[in-house]
């Protein structure tokens, strides 16, 4: 959950600049089970403003997700290349477009 106030105004720049979809995986808010939400990029904890470049809107599967995503992102290439092996023998598709890049 955010610490930081995000004033109505910037708000609504996040959300038109998005026109009403999930700026990660690109899914309509209309079509989606529960709100979109405006979500930190970097997150707090790790330095990120609360600023229209660093905010975005995001369905809430891609906000839950992203975090543990990035993290992995940011470990050795082996410890991520076990970790896409794993779930494509695990028949999951977490990693599904990164593995066909």
């Amino acid at each position: 959950m955010s610490k930081a106030y995000i004033p109505a105004q910037l708000r609504r720049k996040i959300l038109e600049q998005a026109h009403g979809c999930c700026e990660y995986c690109s899914q309509p808010e209309l079509f989606s089970f529960s709100p979109h939400e405006i979500d930190h990029v970097i997150a707090e904890k790790h330095g990120g403003t609360t600023t229209a470049d660093n905010l975005a809107f995001a369905c809430k599967l891609c906000n839950t997700f992203k975090g543990v995503i990035l993290h992995l992102l940011t470990q050795k290439p082996m410890k991520l290349r076990h970790f896409i092996i794993h779930d494509a023998i695990a028949g999951e598709n977490t990693f599904n477009s990164t593995a066909r890049s």
